[in-house]
């Protein structure tokens, strides 16, 4: 028998092409889609500062974990895209913001790719929660 699925998409976060779900709840776990720096009018915030654009894919990743009645507590897993080695440290400097109260922060992957899909990114980041 299969697990029940519930596709996540917060109002806050539309796809202006309808193609993928912002996140799916399988069980308990929440498969979160990579975030990158758009607002609701899937616009880039913070071109050229990765250390904006990190907030802003945070923001993105709480409003899913909202939506799905999870926080980033629940976070296990993350893994980063970024399209620079140099953008490590901003990265990191803002993704310890986010996860400082944290006992038991997420298991963390940083890959260096040449592009994002959408122009401007510089940072994409995906997760699974346990909710």
């Amino acid at each position: 028998m299969q697990t029940p699925k519930k596709v996540i998409r917060p109002q806050s976060l539309p796809d202006p092409k309808p193609r993928f779900s912002q996140g799916v709840l399988s069980g308990n776990t929440l498969y979160i889609s990579g975030q990158i720096s758009v607002d609701s009018q899937w616009k880039v915030i913070g071109e050229g500062d990765i250390e904006a654009q990190t907030h802003q894919v945070f923001k993105n990743i709480q409003e899913i974990l909202k939506e799905a009645g999870g926080s980033l507590d629940d976070l296990v897993a993350t893994t980063c895209y970024l399209t620079d080695i140099r953008y490590r440290e901003g990265y990191n400097l803002v993704r310890r913001q986010y996860y400082a109260n944290n006992p038991c922060p997420p298991t963390s992957t940083t890959v260096i790719v040449k592009d994002l899909a959408v122009k401007g990114c510089v940072i994409e980041i995906s997760g699974i929660a346990l909710l």
